[in-house]
């Protein structure tokens, strides 16, 4: 008898526990769901009857091969692209079909073994359903080698407010008419922006091309506040007029920018004016990573736009690691000769990363101290070079002999680089 209920207590305690998840509510089950991969989303279901019409709410959708059985996957191996593509697609069409909620998130990353035009062209069938749906975020990730049509279609993504793009191209033209669009994400998209692009809303924009366009404008974007961009390869683009100017003159209400490697060679292209003819006066934070402070031309444009800023609270600066370095030669008298006498009234902070020891470095952070009357917090990060070498020590005392000119001003040393300085 009493093994007879401790068996009986043991299954009542057993049936219990398993029942707690499927009595939360259904936003619960709904949250939970979306940390799933679709597949296993849909397989849940079968678990109760609680369960089985669950995941067809679930706002958020990603989709990638791994929504495909591995005996569909090996089939479009063996079989050839347009038969695993045509399977990919009638698993996201079939759960779109059974889908009763709204769609606030619609991820697709085309696999490497379909083939992308097919699948693309489901896609444009499906936007009218996105646009019906309030769809607000959009991850297109592994378009190769494809061009986007359908320019009515897409111009139907009224409620799009972010967009994520990789690996996209396109030869059309008003290809996304995006009223509402606030986030934009474009990895190796040669040639969609600005002309392929209607958004007078938008407002943050990051950008990273693997060579940098010959057209490159921001016209037409001039809300945006939030920018970003880097380039990956070198490509020499000699230029008339100032592309600095060009490129962030008409961006009249940017807040905050960061300039990242070969971008900030583009921008120093044709020189660099004291100032720019009308004043940033919203940018309050501005990063320069991978900069090469032994070149004139994009010390220059650093100091720029830093001039051109005159609400410049936060400065942030990583020191070029990777492009050949250029000599110290044609800046031994460029510090001597700089004589804007200006001051930068509201910068707060300053963070410079990887010093190599180079005299021109310490002419910049001289340079910071002297015109930063309320600076309170100069971070400073040496390279494994200059620890190497001991000459850390030398620089820090350096510094502190320039921080007596600008009271108040703590500097302290970092051991690594800061997050935020990486793109």
């Amino acid at each position: 008898m009493r093994m007879a209920e401790s068996s009986t207590r043991k299954v009542g305690r057993t049936h219990i526990e398993e029942d707690r998840i499927s009595v939360l509510p259904r936003n619960v089950h709904e949250t939970i769901l979306c940390f799933m991969p679709i597949r296993d989303a849909v397989r849940t279901s079968i678990l109760a009857r609680n369960w089985r019409n669950c995941w067809t709410t679930i706002p958020n959708l990603v989709f990638d091969e791994d929504i495909l059985s591995e005996k569909s996957r090996y089939i479009g191996r063996s079989r050839g692209l347009e038969l695993a593509a045509l399977n990919f697609v009638s698993v996201i069409s079939n759960v779109l079909l059974l889908h009763n909620g709204p769609i606030l998130r619609f991820s697709l990353c085309f696999p490497g073994f379909c083939d992308a035009k097919i699948i693309l062209d489901c896609f444009g069938q499906w936007i009218p359903l996105f646009s019906s749906k309030g769809i607000k975020q959009l991850y297109l990730e592994g378009l190769k080698n494809v061009w986007l049509p359908y320019t009515p279609a897409f111009g139907g993504l009224t409620f799009l407010k972010e967009i994520v793009l990789t690996d996209v191209s396109t030869s059309e033209q008003n290809v996304f008419n995006c009223p509402v669009l606030e986030k934009l994400i474009l990895f190796c998209c040669e040639g969609l922006l600005p002309i392929n692009f209607r958004a007078p809303n938008l407002k943050y924009l990051r950008q990273m091309y693997t060579k940098m366009p010959s057209d490159y404008s921001l016209a037409g974007l001039e809300n945006i506040i939030e920018f970003s961009c880097m380039v990956a390869c070198d490509r020499e683009m000699p230029s008339e007029t100032s592309n600095v100017v060009k490129v962030f003159g008409c961006l009249n209400k940017i807040e905050k920018i960061t300039i990242s490697t070969y971008f900030i060679a583009y921008l120093a292209a044709g020189g660099s004016p004291n100032k720019f003819p009308h004043p940033l006066h919203y940018l309050k934070t501005l990063t320069f990573t991978d900069i090469h402070l032994t070149r004139v031309s994009e010390v220059s444009c650093l100091l720029c736009m830093i001039r051109s800023a005159p609400n410049l609270s936060k400065l942030h600066i990583l020191v070029d690691w990777l492009r050949k370095d250029a000599g110290e030669g044609n800046l031994n008298n460029y510090w001597v000769n700089v004589s804007e006498d200006c001051t930068i009234d509201q910068l707060e902070i300053v963070t410079i990363c990887n010093l190599k020891g180079q005299r021109t470095e310490l002419d910049l952070i001289k340079y910071l101290l002297a015109r930063s009357p309320l600076l309170k917090t100069m971070y400073i990060n040496y390279s494994t070079s200059v620890l190497k070498k001991d000459a850390a020590a030398a620089m820090t005392k350096e510094m502190l002999q320039y921080s007596k000119t600008s009271s108040g001003t703590q500097i302290i040393h970092l051991k690594q680089i800061p997050f935020e300085l990486y793109y």
